[in-house]
């Protein structure tokens, strides 16, 4: 099993719409791949955790560095890991309701096991 994350700049401002959709087409992606992983989005900035089989990851990394959502995608972590950080979430998120108050933030999918 292996680890990437990735942080990125949206090249613009996406709407809550929008994000919504992104969640449910990875989330969807994610399950047939094998993956599991959590988005966070704020100030059109990502943060990326994906974890599953190496050649599932490079092929969903792939596609990540040609979406044109994304800009400056930088590789912050790619290792392989004995255990999933987050095995119950297809894709897990968390978006910042505001931008001078780091700590506020809404989750869109959270598994019942977990505890924050």
């Amino acid at each position: 099993m292996k680890r990437i994350i990735y942080c990125s700049q949206a090249t613009y401002d996406i709407a809550p719409g929008e994000l919504v959709t992104l969640l449910e087409g990875s989330r969807r992606n994610n399950e047939a791949a094998g993956l599991s992983g959590m988005l966070l989005y704020s100030s059109q900035s990502f943060l990326q955790v994906l974890e599953g089989d190496p050649a599932a990851l490079a092929a969903t990394y792939a596609r990540i560095e040609t979406d044109d959502r994304h800009s400056n995608l930088r590789l912050l972590l790619d290792a392989e890991v004995a255990a999933p950080l987050f095995p119950d979430w297809t894709m897990g998120s968390s978006t910042s309701t505001t931008r001078t108050s780091p700590t506020s933030s809404t989750v869109s999918h959270r598994p019942p096991s977990t505890r924050w």
